[in-house]
């Protein structure tokens, strides 16, 4: 089903029906639809719900299917290793720009819900904190918060020379 984030904007999220104790990871619903599934069709964001609403027709009730939020969505655990300064503020922008929980150092921002749209917003952030101009090929190129770190750590480098 498309959903409307808080800025208007479309994405496919799945809303997934399980026992509360089952262990859905956001990666783990990815990769599996990615096996019988075209990327364009594989949802965003996952939201776990108790069961599905349905009207007195018996259909599924899209209207009372609760909006993806930071209480309902399925996401990684969190991870053990220890972020970097600059890991732990690049993720801290993902988490604001995403409107995620958590973020790890190995979440790729595309597979989190990120898209061109938003990239666009992650430069500007990223030159904000850091007064580095990361290129949106190198977002491509480098979509997790480990590899932004070291892309960006390496043009504050570049740019101090």
């Amino acid at each position: 089903m498309q959903a409307l984030d808080d800025a208007g904007e479309k994405r496919l999220v799945a809303y997934v029906v399980t026992a509360p104790e089952v262990g859905l990871t956001h990666s783990g619903l990815r990769e599996f639809l990615r096996g019988t599934l075209p990327e364009y069709m594989v949802p965003t964001a996952f939201v776990r719900i108790a069961a599905l609403p349905v009207t007195p027709n018996g259909k599924v009730d899209r209207a009372a299917l609760p909006p993806p939020g930071p209480d309902n969505m399925v996401q990684d655990g969190a991870s053990t290793i220890e972020l970097s300064e600059t890991e732990r503020r690049i993720a801290e922008i993902l988490r604001e720009l995403l409107k995620l929980d958590a973020i790890d150092a190995e979440d790729n921002f595309f597979m989190l819900g990120g898209h061109s749209l938003l990239g666009a917003q992650l430069i500007a952030r990223l030159r904000q904190a850091f007064g580095v101009e990361i290129t949106l090929r190198s977002l491509f190129e480098a979509p997790t918060v480990a590899a932004l770190s070291s892309e960006v750590e390496r043009l504050a480098l570049a740019r101090n020379a």
